[in-house]
């Protein structure tokens, strides 16, 4: 029988004696048998991590990695007569199994579809408190792209096998001289953590780029004619990533948004303001404080909303971006929200401008509910 479970009345204890149920007790790995039992560890398991990984922010782990030892973990708890009150009065045992994880050295390397003008070239860029070094396109190639391409190819017999390079003939995007390259160094317990570590400073430094670049614009009508849609901005995450660990080559990750990345420079008239609004940013630091947070998630969800290709989606992506900042209760309304965002905005035409906010929050409540296939009330988004 298909139980619903409410994680948001369990505690970490009874997340753990739910857990805890579904490993085979005569088994002695952690193996798992029965099509319930797998469902709700599937379920449980995730809330649990989600529960515990703050409190191993510091072993720069992976979710996936920690879920990985946490069940070994768990496992060995099955002849405790109470494994949640055991892991509760114990965690410093797991956090010790943590730390015990070797650490290595992990270096990304990247391209970004960001161009500079003669003379403007930016060596590096600071984001939440890491280092991202721009790579000479020579060393580029020998020192990455090279050394990724022949590892690639001793590691399969024959061509048709080789991942990266079938990847990179599908791909719409070139390694070329529309981009520049760049390197990102991290001390971590697992790849993992290293890529997902790096996507969230990218977002940020993205997102960044992007509103100095585009501050105090609108949007013009585009003249670009591709069979693929073009975000209001080009400046999207990477396409490819080539991880090494320590100095040997390891693997390639890509990213699944497949779209084209053009090549995006900041305009000769912005550049002044760009510089300015670069230095004047923000850059908080781990572990945040709530603000800090909020304004950090607010810039990622920018930048995905200025690169989305799809203009609802890009809209609702605007919409959330506008939502962190200024939801304060999760009980407010969403006039409330408008209300609130709109405070600092100054308008020549306070009628047209409060008339154009009012669309803007049907056309919010139209999307939403048009998503979630739902039938809202009148007025239930309001």
């Amino acid at each position: 029988m298909s139980i619903a479970w409410d994680s948001s009345d369990l505690d970490i204890a009874e997340l753990v004696d739910l857990i805890v149920e579904c490993f085979d007790e005569e088994s002695d790995s952690d193996k798992i048998s029965g099509s319930e039992n797998v469902r709700r560890f599937e379920q449980l398991m995730p809330i649990l991590v989600e529960r515990i990984e703050e409190d191993l922010i510091e072993y720069n782990i992976s979710s996936n990695h920690i879920q990985s030892e946490l069940r070994e973990f768990l496992d060995g708890l099955k002849t405790e007569a109470e494994p949640g009150k055991y892991f509760s009065e114990n965690f410093e045992e797991f956090k010790q199994q943590i730390r015990a994880i070797k650490s290595e050295d992990y270096t990304i390397a990247f391209p970004l579809n960001l161009n500079f003008s003669p003379g403007r070239k930016r060596e590096d860029f600071s984001a939440l408190g890491y280092h991202i070094e721009r790579v000479p396109r020579r060393e580029w190639i020998s020192q990455f792209q090279e050394v990724a391409e022949e590892t690639e190819e001793e590691k399969h017999q024959r061509p048709s096998d080789d991942p990266l390079s079938s990847f990179m003939a599908e791909s719409l995007n070139e390694l070329s001289r529309n981009y520049t390259y760049w390197k990102f160094n991290i001390e971590a317990r697992d790849q993992d953590f290293a890529i997902d570590q790096l996507e969230i400073v990218l977002e940020y430094l993205l997102g960044k780029l992007n509103f100095a670049a585009h501050s105090g614009t609108t949007e013009g009508i585009s003249i670009d004619n591709s069979f693929w849609p073009s975000g209001w901005s080009d400046l999207k995450l990477p396409f490819i990533y080539f991880v090494f660990e320590g100095d040997e080559y390891t693997q390639f990750y890509y990213s699944e948004d497949f779209t084209p990345r053009d090549k995006f420079s900041v305009h000769s008239i912005r550049r002044s303001q760009f510089d300015r609004y670069l230095d004047e940013f923000p850059e908080p630091e781990q572990p945040y404080n709530e603000i800090e947070e909020t304004f950090v998630n607010a810039v990622r969800t920018f930048q995905t909303a200025i690169s989305e290709p799809n203009r609802e989606d890009s809209f609702l992506e605007y919409w959330r971006c506008a939502e962190q900042l200024t939801l304060a209760d999760e009980d407010d309304d969403m006039k409330t929200v408008i209300q609130r965002a709109a405070a600092p905005l100054e308008h020549e035409n306070p009628e047209l401008f409060r008339f154009r906010l009012q669309r803007a929050r049907e056309k919010r409540n139209k999307l939403v509910a048009s998503q979630s296939g739902l039938e809202f009330a009148s007025g239930a988004l309001n």
